[in-house]
C-alpha cells in the first residue's frame, strides 16, 4: 500500500510541475502555449454537441407526444357502437 501512495504522490508532483512550467510560467510573461485556447475550443464544441443532442431528443419527444395525442383524438371523435361514423 505504501508503494501505491508513493507512486501517486510522485505522479501528482510531476503533474504539478507540468502545470506550472507549461501554463503558469508562460502566463506570467504574457504569452501562452495555446493550451487555454485549445481547452476552450474543445469545451465549446462539446457543449454545442450536447445542446444539439438535447434539442434533437426534445423534438423527437414532441413529435411522438403530438402524434400519440392526435391518434387518441381521432379514435374518440364521436363514433360509438350505437352511432358509427361512415
Amino acid at each position: 500500500m505504501d508503494d501505491f501512495w508513493t507512486l501517486a504522490l510522485w505522479a501528482l508532483k510531476i503533474w504539478l510541475y507540468l502545470i506550472v512550467s507549461l501554463i503558469m510560467v508562460p502566463a506570467m510573461f504574457g504569452f501562452s502555449l495555446g493550451v487555454s485556447e485549445t481547452y476552450m475550443t474543445i469545451l465549446v464544441k462539446t457543449l454545442e454537441w450536447a445542446t444539439l443532442k438535447i434539442q434533437k431528443v426534445y423534438a423527437e419527444e414532441r413529435t411522438l407526444k403530438a402524434s400519440s395525442s392526435s391518434g387518441e383524438w381521432r379514435s374518440n371523435c364521436g363514433a360509438t357502437a350505437s352511432h358509427p361514423l361512415l
